[in-house]
């Protein structure tokens, strides 16, 4: 349940989000960013070691319980790190979309959603589950 989830959406996202934001980000701004990637990135490590076990106790229901999570959470995470919103703006970042805005601190959403896309596909690699199967969840999400 809770422990799939993290390895779908909050950590892996978060790990890569905030690492990349950390590593542009100037001072004390860059330091905090810094920090939260390294906490989200215990919370991913024990998330990944518990559905290991779990893998290795029922391979085939924990496929099934991710990839049941991967169509739910992924796809609306995957939309919102898209080029562009897909379904109209997706009210993320308030009133105003600030993805045009990210290559003015030196992001770009192409490498920040493929950052996040890489860091979940190898999660799930060391979880146990089939490349092969993750992959094409992946390919199946929008750009």
């Amino acid at each position: 349940g809770d422990t799939v989830r993290q390895v779908d959406d909050r950590e892996s996202f978060a790990v890569s989000m905030y690492g990349a934001v950390g590593r542009v980000a100037p001072g004390k701004l860059g330091k905090a960013y810094k920090t939260i990637a390294a906490e989200e990135t215990d919370h991913l490590e024990h998330a990944i070691e518990l559905l290991g076990e779990i893998f290795q106790r029922d391979p085939s229901g924990l496929q099934e319980k991710v990839a049941g999570v991967h169509e739910d959470v992924m796809s609306v995470l995957a939309e919102m790190v898209a080029r562009e919103d897909i379904r109209g703006d997706c009210e993320l970042c308030g009133k105003t979309c600030i993805k045009p805005s990210l290559p003015e601190v030196s992001l770009d959403i192409v490498q920040l959603r493929g950052g996040a896309l890489n860091l979940y596909l190898k999660s799930l690699d060391r979880v146990g589950l089939p490349g092969e199967e993750t992959l094409q969840w992946i390919t199946r999400l929008p750009v």
